[in-house]
């Protein structure tokens, strides 16, 4: 989680050091959290994984269009 300083805030870090410690806290100690602090969780890691693949995945597509767009213009291909 550390590798992700830098392409992630701060404040996210500390939420995945969370989401790890309910999962071992669960697994290991057979702690029961809610349904709410599970949910936040999930939650959190689908805003990680939405800035850290779908964002980034798509604006390189919406760059490569652009780019095609700008080619094709180019040559003449409008």
């Amino acid at each position: 989680m550390e590798e992700l300083k830098g392409d992630l805030a701060d404040e996210l870090i500390r939420d995945l050091h969370e989401a790890r410690l309910l999962g071992n806290d669960a697994v290991h100690l057979g702690l029961v959290y809610s349904l709410e602090e599970v949910a936040d969780v999930a939650e959190m890691l689908v805003e990680m994984t939405e800035l850290l693949y779908v964002q980034p995945a798509r604006r390189g597509s919406m760059r490569a269009a652009r780019q095609q767009r700008r080619d094709a213009h180019k040559s003449g291909q409008v």
